[in-house]
């Protein structure tokens, strides 16, 4: 979802062992996080408290509570001093930090732009609170963003530094990266021909056909091995010769899905994977329901369903029921294609501004962003149209009119008229 009303309205979909009470966090990359270091940040130095707050819209309900969710407090002159270190470590001189932009606020996560007296720049991401469980959703990014720039080559941005702990002197969990290179295809793709559009298409069908290639045994999320307690050997997957590949630098742990953890999920203890089966993925999501349903306190509304007098009335019993329901008729639901059962990496959020390309020749893409919450998922699983297909054109009131009262009124002619109008209704 892109946008603060969208993302306020999104549906909850499928994703959900059980979390170890003790999750390791580190650092990676070139850096650390001491104190000592105190390089030059010439304009880093911010008071402004606008980086530290959601200052991309407004909501229309619940604002004070959407607002503290995304209230990101944390050290900006220590996420500086970092950048500059990664400056430094990157082009092999002094770096002095000229420049400290905030860019505009995700619905999950802040990031400030860092320019060194260079030119170099530096992306510091931060989580909000509402990004996802502590340690796992910034370790499980990072892991993800590996793997995809190392092996299945998907252009994105190099980590320079991270650190999954908010024990540390930025005060939060971070990741320090390059900034992707030129343009954001929102800048370009209103204005290009249909030709190069399906050029621009054509090149990320390529990316998810590499995705599609590679298959693993279970469900989750990834992660490098030392960032979770249950990691057995190695990572083990097959590639696109059909060759069974063993990594040993990462593992398959808990799913770092969002759906775990929006409406108060975040505090329960539930199953979150890793899962061998497709059928052991599925039920997980229901059983991760029930459990909620049962143990939440305030039950959360439907996201697409509007509740009247005399209109449906959602209740604990309700929802129970029907979740028992599909648990009863899971193992039925499930595609019999094994071609579209396997687990695989995507990114199910490819949209305008989270694709960077060429300005000149937007047809090649320099990188993807915007790896948070990745899953290891089922084929069928994921979206495999980019949201950029989305139709944005002119109304249709011309071609689809919509149905007048008196039209649908006629459906119940034989009843009488107050029962007529009230079925219409």
């Amino acid at each position: 979802m892109s946008s603060a009303v969208a993302d306020l309205l999104m549906p909850l979909t499928r994703s959900p062992i059980r979390l170890s009470s003790k999750a390791s966090s580190r650092t990676a990359g070139l850096l650390s996080t001491t104190r000592s270091e105190t390089p030059s940040t010439r304009r880093a130095t911010v008071h402004n408290e606008s980086l530290l707050h959601f200052t991309r819209g407004r909501f229309l309900i619940n604002e004070s509570q959407e607002l503290a969710q995304r209230h990101a407090p944390f050290n900006v002159d220590e996420l500086a001093k970092l950048a500059v270190r990664a400056a430094k470590e990157t082009s092999n001189g002094r770096r002095e930090c000229v420049d400290t932009e905030k860019l505009a606020d995700g619905m999950h996560n802040k990031a400030i732009r860092f320019t060194m007296d260079d030119g170099f720049q530096v992306i510091g991401k931060v989580p909000n609170p509402n990004a996802g469980l502590p340690h796992y959703t910034t370790a499980s990014e990072v892991a993800t963003m590996d793997f995809m720039r190392s092996v299945l080559n998907t252009p994105v941005p190099k980590i320079f530094s991270w650190n999954s702990s908010s024990d540390n002197p930025v005060a939060a969990e971070y990741i320090l990266m390059e900034n992707a290179r030129d343009v954001s295809l929102s800048k370009r793709w209103d204005n290009l021909d249909v030709g190069l559009q399906f050029k621009v298409l054509d090149k990320i069908a390529m990316y998810q056909r590499a995705w599609s290639d590679v298959s693993f045994p279970k469900y989750g999320s990834l992660y490098y091995c030392q960032d979770i307690s249950q990691s057995d050997s190695g990572l083990r997957y097959t590639n696109q010769d059909g060759e069974e590949i063993t990594d040993g630098r990462f593992a398959v742990g808990p799913s770092a899905s969002r759906q775990n953890v929006v409406c108060g999920r975040a505090e329960l203890d539930f199953d979150r994977g890793p899962w061998c089966t497709v059928e052991d993925y599925e039920r997980a999501t229901g059983l991760r329901e029930l459990f909620c349903v049962k143990t939440l306190l305030q039950l959360p509304r439907s996201p697409i369903a509007i509740h009247y007098s005399g209109s449906y009335q959602p209740s604990g019993y309700r929802k129970a029921f029907a979740i028992q329901s599909y648990l009863k008729l899971v193992e039925h639901l499930i595609p019999e294609d094994d071609n579209i059962t396997t687990s695989h990496l995507w990114h199910d959020d490819i949209h305008v501004e989270n694709v960077f390309v060429n300005p000149d020749d937007p047809s090649e893409i320099y990188a993807f962003i915007d790896w948070q919450s990745t899953e290891l998922a089922p084929l069928y699983d994921h979206i495999i149209e980019p949201y950029i297909l989305e139709y944005n054109g002119p109304p249709l009131d011309d071609l689809l009119e919509r149905p007048k009262l008196p039209d649908i009124q006629a459906l119940f002619q034989d009843e009488p008229e107050p029962v007529a109008k009230h079925k219409a209704d």
